[in-house]
């Protein structure tokens, strides 16, 4: 993926995320996401526009170990 397509995809999100019930029940909080290490994710057009639906995007680093991704849901053997 590339920015471009990112920014394509990130108002679909916003919006998506916003419609959740248990996000609705909360419009004061701010939520945050986390995404892989792609540069992409944290570009600053994509965090305007989900800081205007009061997300806070976190970004993995890339390099970091299996163990501590929070993304990885199983451990390298």
């Amino acid at each position: 993926m590339i920015d471009w397509t990112w920014l394509k995809l990130v108002p679909i999100c916003a919006k998506g995320i916003q419609s959740l019930d248990v996000i609705k029940a909360h419009p004061d909080w701010w939520m945050t996401l986390t995404c892989c290490g792609f540069s992409f994710h944290a570009i600053d057009q994509a965090n305007e526009i989900f800081s205007g639906h009061k997300i806070q995007i976190v970004k993995e680093e890339g390099g970091s170990s299996q163990v501590n991704k929070t993304c990885n849901k199983n451990l390298a053997n």
